[in-house]
């Protein structure tokens, strides 16, 4: 999120199988960055479709998903935009998951995801 400054507009992407883990996590980033826009994806297939047609400052992806897993949605975004700023959301805190994630250059969070463990990744 370098380079934007106070005031400039903000897209975050979050994609999750639950509704409900969509909405606590756009609850939090709307407390970081109170006028950010928040898109919302249930699966890989809509997060590709959406990073296609968009450029999203942070990207949130859950590993857990119907179709691709976190980390494959991940690759693929990274072939849209190498440059994108992906983070992995889990329950699954296995050094595993998190050694896929540093492989692959995107930031890591244990569910349930809050506003303080999305301070690093948001700023207001």
């Amino acid at each position: 999120m370098e380079g934007k400054t106070l005031g400039e507009h903000r897209k975050f992407l979050v994609v999750d199988d639950s509704s409900f883990a969509r909405k606590m996590c756009g609850k939090s980033m709307h407390e970081l960055c109170p006028d950010a826009e928040i898109v919302e994806a249930c699966d890989g297939i809509e997060a590709l479709k959406c990073a296609s047609d968009a450029t999203f400052d942070l990207m949130i992806v859950d590993f857990n998903m119907p179709g691709d897993n976190g980390i494959e949605v991940a690759g693929k975004l990274k072939a849209i935009d190498a440059d994108a700023n992906i983070v992995l959301c889990t329950a699954n805190i296995q050094q595993g998951s998190r050694d896929s994630a540093s492989e692959l250059g995107i930031g890591f969070i244990a569910k349930p995801i809050n506003t303080e463990k999305l301070k690093q990744y948001v700023s207001s």
